[in-house]
């Protein structure tokens, strides 16, 4: 197995990999979960996935969003495109009614909104890990058009983006607690739990959940102002 081939088959290029082929290089390089699916989707074992038209989403969803108060919580597309997002998001992270429509996208506002960078704890790591989940989820619809803008964007705007982006990495959703050094109101520490709707299985329902009395006692601060 030359150096070349194995770096066509990280660009994602048709190699004809069997699946016996892809199963034994998993296991020499001891793949996780989440490395493992992507190299799956790369070679095209597992069938591609077509990216839908941003939905019509209903009241019911909008609502449940609405209810989560004062945990913050946002609707997305597979390209974390924001579809909807409650007050306490707005007000813990950033506004996104405030941004272009381009820019209302989770990972666009992590890596280049300056709030999120100066507030958000651990910002770097947390990017990192925020980039290798966009690389999963991005190897499920390979060619997509919108995914590609979004890269671009990137690489074009963040030299941090592009050093990450190069690096290949990929990484499942696990559930891990944040903290927000929000300026009006202290620390905000959040667990983040990933849920997908019955009726709209490609959409992700992020919801940051208070970890603690305090943290619920500031989000609700925020909140009241």
């Amino acid at each position: 197995m030359s150096v070349t081939w194995y770096t066509w088959l990280e660009q994602g290029r048709d190699i004809h990999a069997t699946p016996q082929v892809i199963e034994a290089l998993a296991r020499a390089l001891q793949l996780d979960d989440s490395e493992h699916s992507y190299l799956r989707r790369l070679a095209g074992v597992t069938p591609k996935a077509v990216q839908p038209e941003r939905p019509q989403v209903g009241d019911s969803l909008v609502n449940l969003v609405d209810s989560l108060l004062p945990n913050p919580a946002q609707l997305m597309l597979p390209a974390t495109d924001l579809i909807t997002w409650n007050r306490a998001y707005a007000r813990i992270f950033v506004d996104p009614s405030a941004l272009p429509q381009e820019d209302r996208n989770a990972l666009w506002i992590q890596a280049m909104c300056p709030e999120v960078r100066h507030h958000l704890a651990n910002w770097e790591s947390e990017t990192q890990i925020a980039v290798g989940r966009f690389r999963a989820e991005a190897a499920k619809y390979p060619g997509d058009p919108h995914f590609g803008r979004i890269i671009g964007r990137l690489t074009n705007e963040s030299a941090f983006f592009r050093d990450i982006w190069g690096r290949h990495e990929v990484q499942g959703f696990e559930d891990r607690l944040k903290t927000i050094e929000h300026p009006e109101v202290g620390a905000i520490r959040v667990s983040v739990v990933k849920l997908r709707p019955l009726e709209h299985p490609h959409l992700m329902l992020l919801v940051h959940m208070l970890d603690d009395d305090e943290s619920r006692a500031r989000a609700n601060q925020l909140l009241s102002r």
